[in-house]
C-alpha cells in the first residue's frame, strides 16, 4: 500500500471514529454547535509540471463543529480547483482536489470571528494535455498537511461572511518530475452557523 492509500484510510478511520463517538442524540443536539462555510477563491500551485495551469480557481465547502465546551472544533474541509488554457495549440486542463482532516479554533470576538487550523491533507493532482487530437492524462495522489485562517462577520444570527487564506502541501510527480498538489489559496467564505448566536 502507499504512502497516500495508507494516509487515506487512516484519515478515513479517524474521521468514521471521531463520527461514530462525537455524534449528538436528538436529546443533547443543543450541547452542539458549527459552522459551515463555502469556500471561493484562487489557489498558487508551484512549477514543477503545472507550467500555464498554476493559477487555478478554488471552490470549497469547509465544516467545523464539535460540543460548544470545547476550546477547539473538528475541522473537515473539501476542496476542489480546476484551470484550462491553451498555447500553440496545445490544450493544457489541471485540477487538483483535497480532503483535509484537522481542528480549527474559532474567537468570539462579538460578532467578529477570526479562526485558525491545521491538520492532515489527503491530495490528488490532474493534468492532461491534448495536442493534434491525442491525449495524455496523468492522475497521482498524496498526503500532506495544510494550515489556513482568517475571520468571518456573522450577519445576523446565522449568516457568515468573510475571508481566509491557506496553505497545503503535497508531494507528487508528473512525468518524472516533482511537483506539489498543495498550494497557497486565498478567497472568500460565505456560510451559516448552528445553532443561531452572535
Amino acid at each position: 500500500m502507499t504512502a497516500g492509500r495508507l494516509a487515506g484510510v487512516l484519515c478515513v478511520a479517524a474521521l468514521m471514529a471521531v463520527v461514530t463517538v462525537a455524534t449528538p442524540t436528538t436529546a443533547a443536539a443543543e450541547d452542539w454547535s458549527g459552522d459551515a462555510n463555502l469556500f471561493v477563491g484562487r489557489k498558487a500551485l508551484k512549477s514543477g509540471g503545472w507550467d500555464s495551469v498554476n493559477r487555478q480557481s478554488d471552490f470549497g465547502v469547509e465544516v467545523s463543529w464539535g460540543k460548544k465546551e470545547w476550546p477547539i472544533r473538528i475541522a473537515t474541509d473539501l476542496l476542489v480547483t480546476s484551470q484550462k488554457k491553451t498555447e500553440s495549440g496545445v490544450d493544457r486542463k489541471g485540477g487538483t482536489s483535497e480532503f483535509d482532516l484537522g481542528f480549527r479554533k474559532i474567537w468570539d470576538k462579538n460578532h467578529l470571528h477570526p479562526f485558525f487550523g491545521g491538520g492532515m491533507a489527503i491530495l490528488t493532482g490532474t493534468l492532461k494535455t491534448t495536442s493534434a487530437g491525442v491525449s495524455d492524462e496523468e492522475h497521482r495522489n498524496s498526503s500532506g498537511v495544510w494550515v489556513g485562517g482568517g475571520a468571518f462577520w456573522r450577519l445576523g444570527p446565522r449568516i457568515n461572511l468573510g475571508g481566509e487564506a491557506r496553505v497545503s502541501t503535497g508531494v507528487i510527480k508528473f512525468s518524472g518530475q516533482g511537483s506539489d498538489a498543495g498550494g497557497i489559496q486565498a478567497g472568500v467564505v460565505l456560510g451559516f452557523h448552528w445553532p443561531g448566536g452572535k
